[in-house]
């Protein structure tokens, strides 16, 4: 399909956003000696580069427990950022974050290419990419992983769709490998296409045996012990200020009590019910496409509001879910939903644009979380009876 203006004008503001990154580091590297800091607004050079170099001389990967920052994620993937790490800071910040943009625009094209959440036009698709660019704007300049993880979770799910168990089965397993929760959403796919679970579980046991490859293995088993000590220890619920991005701090700013048991019931009654949702469309004959783009928006609104560790980056994720609110809502007609994506997005701009708001003011912290949750109360809305047409996933 030709591309309209409106497209081309997207890609370029996607290509330029990528491209201030780019040259933001590369002048890094000449104003080193004019007081400037090469770490600041770069968590790959503080947290990642740092974990790598740490596993390849068998040191400690984690803080003590109850520290607030640092390095949380599997051993493996500090493993993975060796090739990165011995780039040199420049280089290899700038290599991780192209990485990055690279598998989410093909994750991107190919739930496109897999019809998802329909075929779009080429207006609809300037519009999914310009809220991709907006939401990328953190990740993208501090060197979060969030681009690669959605990006392979789009790819797994285009590849459900398509009946590519091996390709979905290796895209979730290198999702879990940078941050171990997307496991989760490989299992809200198996639900979908049984025959994944064998590749996903093949593919755990690979990510956790891995290292023990890699490094010597009692270095490798107390790092499994630090991180559950860690993970386990931490509690930002105490301070607004440090919390994570999610529905707990929403309840919160609103004082509104939500004391850790009910918000564990909370997380396990939306994921149970993401699954008997996407179950029940598949019963009552909706299209592979229906379902598995239910099954995305869902998990990616649950990991953002319920999901274990939701920062401001994380809410790259938020893009695919509004972008497909505000299309179908255009398509339907539907006044009020596009009310609510569009009030969403307003929400999400105001946060990822420097306006130099006080983000210690646990309201305004709260923006992208309550954009999360109009997003979600749109999904709602729009999960009738789904239409009978092609065929359904098998």
């Amino acid at each position: 399909m030709k591309r309209s203006r409106w497209e081309w004008t997207a890609i370029a503001a996607f290509a330029t956003l990528v491209l201030v990154v780019v040259v933001r580091l590369l002048g890094a590297q000449r104003l080193l000696e004019v007081e400037y800091d090469p770490y600041r607004n770069n968590v790959y050079l503080k947290v990642f580069a740092p974990a790598a170099l740490d596993f390849l001389a068998g040191r400690d990967l984690y803080l003590a427990p109850g520290t607030n920052g640092g390095f949380r994620y599997p051993p493996l993937c500090a493993a993975l950022f060796v090739p990165f790490a011995v780039c040199g800071p420049v280089l290899g910040s700038i290599l991780w974050r192209l990485v990055n943009v690279l598998v989410l625009l093909i994750g991107v094209r190919a739930t496109l290419r897999a019809g998802l959440p329909f075929v779009l036009s080429s207006r609809e698709r300037a519009l999914g990419l310009g809220v991709l660019t907006v939401c990328s704007i953190a990740s993208v300049n501090n060197g979060q992983g969030n681009p690669l993880v959605l990006g392979l979770m789009l790819l797994a799910t285009a590849a459900t769709l398509e009946a590519r168990t091996v390709s979905a089965a290796g895209s979730m397993g290198l999702a879990t490998a940078c941050k171990i929760y997307p496991f989760a959403y490989g299992m809200v796919l198996a639900t979908l296409r049984p025959r994944l679970w064998l590749g996903l579980g093949l593919g755990l046991l690979l990510l956790v045996t891995l290292p023990y490859a890699l490094q010597h293995p009692d270095y490798v088993t107390a790092q499994y012990r630090h991180l559950y000590e860690l993970l386990v220890a931490e509690d930002r619920t105490a301070n607004l200020g440090e919390s994570y991005r999610d529905l707990h701090l929403v309840a919160a700013t609103l004082h509104v009590p939500l004391p850790a048991r009910p918000y564990f019931a909370l997380q396990a009654f939306g994921g149970f019910a993401i699954v008997w949702v996407a179950w029940w469309r598949r019963r009552c004959g909706a299209t592979a496409t229906d379902v598995s783009t239910f099954a995305a928006a869902a998990t990616l609104l649950w990991f953002l509001l319920l999901g274990p560790a939701t920062e401001k980056a994380t809410y790259l994720w938020i893009a695919p879910p509004l972008s497909w609110a505000l299309i179908t809502a255009a398509r339907d007609g539907s006044g009020l939903r596009l009310c609510l994506a569009g009030s969403a997005l307003l929400l999400v701009v105001v946060d990822n644009l420097p306006l130099g708001l006080p983000r210690e003011v646990p309201l305004l912290r709260c923006l992208q979380p309550f954009a999360a949750c109009l997003v979600s109360l749109d999904l709602v809305l729009r999960t009738g009876t789904p239409r009978k047409e092609a065929l359904v996933l098998g």
